[in-house]
Protein backbone atom coordinates (compact mmCIF):
# COMPACT_ATOMS: atom_id res chain seq x y z
CA UNK A 1 0.00 0.00 0.00
CA UNK A 2 2.49 2.43 0.64
CA UNK A 3 5.25 1.69 -1.84
CA UNK A 4 2.36 2.27 -4.64
CA UNK A 5 0.52 4.88 -2.60
CA UNK A 6 -2.59 3.00 -2.93
CA UNK A 7 -5.90 4.23 -1.12
CA UNK A 8 -6.20 0.48 0.86
CA UNK A 9 -4.41 -2.27 1.88
CA UNK A 10 -4.86 -4.54 -0.85
CA UNK A 11 -5.96 -7.98 0.63
CA UNK A 12 -7.77 -9.24 -2.40
CA UNK A 13 -5.47 -8.84 -5.83
CA UNK A 14 -6.88 -9.24 -9.61
CA UNK A 15 -4.68 -9.48 -12.27
CA UNK A 16 -5.65 -9.69 -16.18
CA UNK A 17 -3.66 -10.81 -19.27
CA UNK A 18 -4.29 -10.87 -22.44
CA UNK A 19 -3.23 -13.67 -25.13
CA UNK A 20 -3.29 -14.84 -28.81
CA UNK A 21 -1.56 -16.25 -31.40
CA UNK A 22 -0.30 -13.64 -33.98
CA UNK A 23 -3.79 -12.04 -33.78
CA UNK A 24 -5.90 -14.62 -33.63
CA UNK A 25 -7.55 -16.93 -31.01
CA UNK A 26 -7.55 -13.23 -28.65
CA UNK A 27 -8.59 -14.92 -25.15
CA UNK A 28 -8.04 -13.27 -21.37
CA UNK A 29 -7.09 -14.60 -17.99
CA UNK A 30 -8.00 -12.94 -14.74
CA UNK A 31 -6.77 -14.52 -11.48
CA UNK A 32 -6.78 -13.81 -7.75
CA UNK A 33 -4.49 -13.60 -4.69
CA UNK A 34 -6.47 -13.35 -1.26
CA UNK A 35 -4.18 -12.55 1.46
CA UNK A 36 -1.14 -13.18 -1.21
CA UNK A 37 -2.07 -16.56 -1.68
CA UNK A 38 -3.26 -18.11 -5.04
CA UNK A 39 -7.43 -18.52 -4.90
CA UNK A 40 -7.21 -21.09 -8.05
CA UNK A 41 -11.19 -21.64 -7.46
CA UNK A 42 -11.21 -17.92 -8.67
CA UNK A 43 -9.58 -17.96 -11.97
CA UNK A 44 -11.69 -16.82 -15.20
CA UNK A 45 -10.95 -17.56 -18.42
CA UNK A 46 -12.78 -15.35 -21.36
CA UNK A 47 -13.04 -15.34 -24.91
CA UNK A 48 -12.70 -11.81 -26.87
CA UNK A 49 -16.42 -11.32 -28.17
CA UNK A 50 -15.85 -8.30 -29.42
CA UNK A 51 -13.05 -8.51 -31.60
CA UNK A 52 -11.31 -10.43 -34.68
CA UNK A 53 -8.47 -8.74 -34.62
CA UNK A 54 -5.52 -7.93 -32.21
CA UNK A 55 -5.95 -4.95 -30.34
CA UNK A 56 -5.07 -5.35 -26.61
CA UNK A 57 -6.60 -2.16 -25.68
CA UNK A 58 -9.85 -2.84 -26.88
CA UNK A 59 -9.68 -6.64 -25.20
CA UNK A 60 -8.81 -5.32 -21.82
CA UNK A 61 -11.27 -3.17 -22.16
CA UNK A 62 -14.18 -5.61 -22.74
CA UNK A 63 -12.59 -8.04 -20.12
CA UNK A 64 -12.54 -5.70 -17.03
CA UNK A 65 -15.69 -4.38 -17.99
CA UNK A 66 -17.19 -8.02 -18.11
CA UNK A 67 -15.71 -8.33 -14.40
CA UNK A 68 -16.49 -5.17 -12.99
CA UNK A 69 -19.87 -5.71 -14.48
CA UNK A 70 -20.00 -9.42 -12.51
CA UNK A 71 -18.29 -7.51 -9.68
CA UNK A 72 -20.75 -4.98 -9.22
CA UNK A 73 -24.20 -8.00 -9.22
CA UNK A 74 -22.41 -9.72 -6.75
CA UNK A 75 -20.50 -7.07 -4.56
CA UNK A 76 -17.37 -9.04 -5.18
CA UNK A 77 -14.63 -6.82 -6.37
CA UNK A 78 -10.78 -6.44 -5.22
CA UNK A 79 -9.16 -3.88 -3.52
CA UNK A 80 -6.10 -3.97 -6.06
CA UNK A 81 -6.40 -4.54 -9.98
CA UNK A 82 -3.05 -5.52 -11.70
CA UNK A 83 -2.77 -5.08 -15.32
CA UNK A 84 -0.06 -6.42 -17.56
CA UNK A 85 1.15 -4.10 -19.74
CA UNK A 86 1.70 -0.11 -19.46
CA UNK A 87 0.56 3.03 -19.95
CA UNK A 88 -1.70 2.13 -22.53
CA UNK A 89 -2.86 -1.25 -21.11
CA UNK A 90 -3.88 0.73 -17.60
CA UNK A 91 -5.91 3.57 -19.53
CA UNK A 92 -8.42 1.03 -21.15
CA UNK A 93 -8.76 -0.88 -18.14
CA UNK A 94 -9.36 2.00 -16.14
CA UNK A 95 -11.45 3.56 -18.29
CA UNK A 96 -13.68 0.36 -17.98
CA UNK A 97 -13.80 0.76 -14.45
CA UNK A 98 -14.71 4.39 -14.66
CA UNK A 99 -17.47 3.43 -17.14
CA UNK A 100 -19.11 1.07 -14.75
CA UNK A 101 -18.83 3.80 -11.62
CA UNK A 102 -16.10 2.05 -10.24
CA UNK A 103 -13.83 4.56 -8.68
CA UNK A 104 -12.75 3.30 -5.23
CA UNK A 105 -10.76 -0.19 -6.54
CA UNK A 106 -6.48 0.61 -7.31
CA UNK A 107 -5.55 -0.33 -10.27
CA UNK A 108 -1.67 -0.58 -11.68
CA UNK A 109 0.17 -1.80 -14.95
CA UNK A 110 3.14 -3.88 -14.25
CA UNK A 111 5.27 -4.04 -17.93
CA UNK A 112 8.67 -5.55 -18.14
CA UNK A 113 11.34 -2.85 -19.61
CA UNK A 114 11.80 -3.42 -23.13
CA UNK A 115 15.55 -4.82 -22.85
CA UNK A 116 14.66 -7.19 -20.03
CA UNK A 117 11.59 -8.86 -22.67
CA UNK A 118 15.04 -9.38 -25.09
CA UNK A 119 17.25 -10.55 -22.81
CA UNK A 120 17.53 -14.18 -20.84
CA UNK A 121 18.41 -12.34 -17.93
CA UNK A 122 16.70 -8.90 -17.14
CA UNK A 123 18.76 -6.55 -16.34
CA UNK A 124 16.18 -3.19 -16.24
CA UNK A 125 13.81 -3.90 -13.39
CA UNK A 126 9.90 -4.13 -13.54
CA UNK A 127 8.52 -0.80 -13.98
CA UNK A 128 4.70 -0.27 -11.89
CA UNK A 129 2.35 2.29 -13.64
CA UNK A 130 0.01 4.27 -11.36
CA UNK A 131 -2.72 5.91 -12.94
CA UNK A 132 -1.94 10.00 -12.74
CA UNK A 133 1.73 9.97 -12.55
CA UNK A 134 3.87 10.69 -15.40
CA UNK A 135 6.82 8.03 -14.34
CA UNK A 136 6.57 4.65 -13.59
CA UNK A 137 7.60 3.51 -10.28
CA UNK A 138 10.41 0.74 -10.11
CA UNK A 139 11.01 -1.04 -6.80
CA UNK A 140 13.99 -2.63 -5.93
CA UNK A 141 14.32 -5.75 -6.59
CA UNK A 142 14.46 -7.40 -3.29
CA UNK A 143 11.15 -6.15 -1.87
CA UNK A 144 8.49 -8.92 -1.49
CA UNK A 145 5.52 -6.20 -2.77
CA UNK A 146 7.43 -6.58 -6.21
CA UNK A 147 7.96 -10.66 -6.24
CA UNK A 148 3.82 -10.59 -5.22
CA UNK A 149 3.08 -8.33 -8.07
CA UNK A 150 5.37 -10.63 -10.77
CA UNK A 151 4.40 -13.74 -9.08
CA UNK A 152 0.64 -12.18 -10.26
CA UNK A 153 1.44 -11.27 -13.14
CA UNK A 154 3.13 -14.64 -14.01
CA UNK A 155 0.47 -16.85 -13.14
CA UNK A 156 -2.04 -14.52 -15.25
CA UNK A 157 -0.41 -14.96 -18.39
CA UNK A 158 0.15 -18.75 -17.67
CA UNK A 159 -3.14 -19.40 -17.19
CA UNK A 160 -3.78 -17.12 -20.40
CA UNK A 161 -1.28 -18.79 -22.71
CA UNK A 162 -3.05 -22.31 -21.36
CA UNK A 163 -6.28 -21.36 -22.29
CA UNK A 164 -5.35 -20.24 -25.44
CA UNK A 165 -3.53 -23.22 -26.55
CA UNK A 166 -6.26 -25.43 -25.41
CA UNK A 167 -8.77 -23.49 -27.61
CA UNK A 168 -6.08 -23.97 -30.74
CA UNK A 169 -5.61 -27.52 -29.97
CA UNK A 170 -9.66 -28.69 -30.04
CA UNK A 171 -9.95 -26.21 -33.21
CA UNK A 172 -6.92 -28.26 -34.45
CA UNK A 173 -8.74 -31.32 -33.93
CA UNK A 174 -12.22 -30.63 -35.40
CA UNK A 175 -12.28 -32.44 -38.56
CA UNK A 176 -12.73 -30.77 -41.91
CA UNK A 177 -15.55 -32.69 -42.72
CA UNK A 178 -17.53 -31.22 -40.07
CA UNK A 179 -17.76 -27.67 -41.38
CA UNK A 180 -20.02 -29.16 -44.29
CA UNK A 181 -23.35 -28.73 -44.45
CA UNK A 182 -25.41 -32.28 -43.69
CA UNK A 183 -22.57 -34.15 -42.25
CA UNK A 184 -22.67 -34.30 -38.64
CA UNK A 185 -20.58 -36.30 -36.48
CA UNK A 186 -21.72 -40.18 -36.92
CA UNK A 187 -21.18 -39.24 -40.74
CA UNK A 188 -17.79 -37.74 -39.88
CA UNK A 189 -16.67 -41.09 -37.80
CA UNK A 190 -18.00 -42.88 -40.74
CA UNK A 191 -15.85 -41.23 -42.82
Amino acid sequence: QDRLHLRKRPEVLECFDISHLAGTGIVASCVRFEGATPERSRYRHYRIRTLKTQDDFQALYEVVSRRAQRGIESSDLPDLMVIDGGKGQLAAASAALSDHGITDIDIVGLAKSQEARSRARPSKPERIFVLWQRDPLVLKSHLPALHLLMHLRDEAHRFAIRYQRALRTKQLRQSVLRRLKGVGPKRTQQL
